[in-house]
């Protein structure tokens, strides 16, 4: 299972009409970039539209890449520890699924 599924059960702090892009992929594609030293929401769309082609591999990126604005709106508005408990999680299950030993 990819680990961006463990992020579809977090409740969407966003109005309906402000749903242009889904959550999961916003916090999949800010998860990615911090990994790759991003540094603030600038970074983190850089990043998406530097990646674009590869993150449409996963991820529908039907509305294109988020404004760096969307990314801070979005991810201040979330519980980090939220986040951070199904990361672990999805990261938990990867190590079951290759039976390696993933330091914690």
């Amino acid at each position: 299972m990819p680990i961006m599924t463990y992020f579809s059960a977090i409740q969407d702090p966003r109005v309906e009409r402000n749903k242009l892009y889904p959550l999961y992929e916003i916090i999949t594609i800010t998860i990615r970039a911090v990994i790759a030293m991003a540094q603030g929401w600038e970074d983190i769309e850089r990043y998406a539209k530097a990646k674009e082609s590869w993150l449409r591999r996963f991820l529908k990126r039907e509305n294109g890449i988020p404004h760096h604005d969307v990314y801070r709106m979005v991810m201040t508005r979330l519980d980090p520890a939220e986040i951070e408990k199904r990361f672990v999680n999805g990261v938990r299950a990867i190590k079951q699924e290759y039976q390696r030993e993933i330091a914690d």
